[in-house]
């Protein structure tokens, strides 16, 4: 459900989000990426980060169809980099970093209450040995606790009048607040990653160790890294995870 998207102008990471309705059998969050993806390919040099937000909003409307009107409409989070303007754009949770230090950090309040509410739980079970980790990787109760929220947590997507509102693209006007934006003139290197690494890293290999060295030590995400999700069953990490960085002469 990530989707890169490198052109002449454009340098894009989309992440999809999970869980989102299907738009005729195929899964949102991958309808919700390819079509926003799609907006930033054939977006002009000149656009702003506005035009894209206009353009991409537009685009889900249209293919979301009767769905935009559902709690679980399909939504992408955005994070594109704009050679021409020299900026960084954002709507969500992925992450960035400028000449190695981090400038985005993966943070939704809703998410810290979703996600901290999951982990303190898992927590106190296995502390008490009501259940146990092994257990709990085979199914994970915990999140299927959260999943009634997670269901309607598009009830604060793009909602600028509660405090728990944060910008996403899906289909709905995205309020200005909700759009960051920062210069990259001067910036030698530009790395910008899906929530899937848990830091922009200053390389791929080193996001990568990163990443597994926390999957071993805390493949639930439940204390060096708390999600919504963790590491299930035949799977290699706990969420899609894109990297891309950016060397400017």
């Amino acid at each position: 459900e990530d989707r890169l998207v490198t052109t002449p102008h454009f340098v894009g990471v989309i992440d999809g989000a999970t869980g989102g309705e299907k738009i005729d059998g195929r899964a949102g969050g991958i309808v919700a990426a390819e079509t926003v993806a799609n907006v930033l390919t054939h977006l002009s040099a000149e656009a702003t980060a506005k035009d894209f937000i206009s353009q991409a909003s537009d685009a889900m409307a249209k293919i979301s169809g009767d769905a935009i009107h559902s709690y679980r409409r399909p939504t992408a989070s955005i994070l594109v980099w704009s050679s021409y303007h020299q900026q960084l754009w954002r709507l969500g949770d992925s992450l960035a970093a400028l000449d190695n230090v981090p400038w985005l950090t993966p943070y939704k309040e809703i998410d810290a209450i979703t996600g901290g509410f999951r982990a303190a739980l898992v927590r106190a079970w296995t502390g008490f040995n009501i259940t146990s980790l092994d257990i709990l990787q085979n199914r994970d109760k915990a999140r299927e606790i959260i999943t009634s929220l997670l269901e309607v947590q598009s009830f604060f997507s793009n909602n600028p009048h509660d405090r728990l509102g944060y910008g996403v693209i899906d289909g709905t006007p995205v309020p200005d607040k909700f759009l960051e934006i920062i210069s990259t003139q001067d910036v030698k290197e530009i790395v910008l990653c899906s929530d899937g690494f848990i830091s922009p890293a200053n390389t791929l290999s080193n996001a990568q160790e990163e990443l597994a060295s926390m999957l071993v030590t805390d493949p639930l995400c439940i204390r060096e890294y708390e999600s919504t999700k963790g590491l299930q069953p035949g799977a290699v990490s706990f969420d899609d995870a894109t990297y891309v960085r950016i060397i400017q002469n």
